[in-house]
C-alpha cells in the first residue's frame, strides 16, 4: 500500500487522469440511467385476444378459448393460463414462469395459436402480444365547445403526433365510446329491388369479414391463407354488392340503405370541471424514460394551446 501511495505521489499526472476517468464514467452512467416510478420487473404475461362478432360467451368459450388452451398445453415457460369469455370477445392471459424468457415464450405461443385452423367462421385473426410493463408519464384532457366526434378527431391527431416523437410509443385514449357502423335499410328500396332484410344481412355478413383459412405447407415454405375483406368505416361498406339484376346491373348496399359511423349507445363519457372531455394518457415502457416522455408531452400541450382556439389541452395527472 505504501508503495502504491508513493507511486501516485510521484506521478500526479496519472492521478489526474484517473480522476477524470472516474468523473467521465459517472457522467455516462448518469445520462444512461432511466427514471421510473416503480422498480423494473420482468414481463410475466402474454395476452391473446380473439374477436368473434355476434357470439355469446358460451360460443366464444367452446369455439375459441378451449382450442387455444389445448394448443398451449406443454409449452415450456408457461406457468398457468387464465381465460375470459365475453360477448364477441375471448381473452387469454398466459402467465410465465419465473425463469422464462418473455420473447422466446411469446414466439412459441404465437406459433401455436397460428396453427389453429378450425376456428368458427367469422372469427377475426387472434392478436398475440407481450404485456409490457409501463409507467404513467402524463395524462391530459382535451376540452372545448365542439362535438364529441370533433374531439375524437382532434385526439386521434394528437395521438399520432405524440407517437411520432422519439421515445413515446404507448398512448391510451379515454372518454370516447367505441364506434360502430349503423346500416338503416329502406323498406321502399328493398321492395323496389325485390330484396328482403335477411338477404341483405346475410350478404353483408358473408362479404365483410376477415378470416383465416388454414396453412398450406410446401417444400420451401408454409403459406398462411386468409381472406381480408373487412371494412371498419361506413364508406368501406357502401360498395358491397347485395344483388345482381336480370340485366346484369349490380345493386349496392348504398342503394338500399343509409350507412353511417356512430358511437355506441353506452358512451362512457368523461368530464373535466363539468365539461365533456377526451383524455390521452402517455406511458413510458421499460425502455423509455418517464421524465423525457413527460417533458415532451408538456411541451406539446403548450404548443398545441398556443396554436388552437376554442379547444385546449389540460394536464390532469
Amino acid at each position: 500500500m505504501r508503495n502504491i501511495l508513493k507511486f501516485f505521489i510521484s506521478h500526479p499526472t496519472i492521478v489526474n487522469l484517473c480522476v477524470l476517468m472516474i468523473v467521465a464514467l459517472g457522467l455516462l452512467s448518469l445520462f444512461a440511467t432511466q427514471t421510473r416510478f416503480f422498480p423494473v420487473t420482468k414481463e410475466r404475461f402474454v395476452d391473446i385476444s380473439v374477436v368473434y362478432p355476434g357470439a355469446t360467451p358460451e360460443e366464444v368459450e367452446e369455439g375459441i378459448l378451449l382450442k387455444i388452451e389445448e394448443e398451449l398445453q406443454g409449452i415450456v415457460g408457461i406457468d398457468r393460463i387464465l381465460s375470459t369469455a365475453s360477448p364477441s370477445l375471448g381473452l387469454v392471459a398466459v402467465e410465465l414462469t419465473e425463469d422464462a424468457v418473455a420473447d422466446e415464450t411469446l414466439a412459441l405461443v404465437k406459433n401455436s395459436v397460428d396453427k389453429i385452423n378450425n376456428f368458427p367462421r367469422g372469427v377475426e385473426p387472434p392478436v398475440v402480444e407481450k404485456r409490457d410493463i409501463k409507467d404513467l408519464a402524463m395524462a391530459v384532457a382535451l376540452t372545448g365547445d365542439i362535438s364529441l366526434q370533433q374531439k375524437k378527431d382532434y385526439a386521434d391527431q394528437i395521438e399520432e403526433e405524440l407517437l411520432a416523437m422519439p421515445g413515446i410509443s404507448d398512448i391510451a385514449l379515454g372518454g370516447t365510446p367505441d364506434q360502430e357502423i349503423e346500416i338503416s335499410l329502406s323498406e321502399t328500396a328493398l321492395r323496389g329491388y325485390d330484396l328482403s332484410f335477411q338477404q341483405v344481412a346475410q350478404t353483408v355478413a358473408a362479404t365483410n369479414l376477415e378470416t383465416f383459412g388454414g396453412e398450406l405447407k410446401t417444400e420451401n415454405a408454409n403459406i398462411n391463407i386468409k381472406a381480408n375483406n373487412k371494412g371498419y368505416f361506413a364508406k368501406d361498406l357502401e360498395n358491397i354488392i347485395v344483388s345482381v339484376r336480370a340485366d346484369g346491373s349490380a345493386v349496392y348496399l348504398r342503394d338500399v340503405a343509409n350507412i353511417r359511423d356512430q358511437f355506441k349507445d353506452d358512451p362512457g363519457q368523461l368530464y373535466l370541471d363539468g365539461e365533456q372531455a377526451v383524455t390521452l394518457t402517455v406511458f413510458a415502457t421499460t425502455k423509455e424514460n418517464i421524465l423525457d416522455n413527460a417533458e415532451k408531452t408538456l411541451n406539446y400541450v403548450t404548443d398545441f394551446n398556443s396554436r388552437h382556439e376554442g379547444v385546449q389541452l389540460t394536464v390532469i395527472e
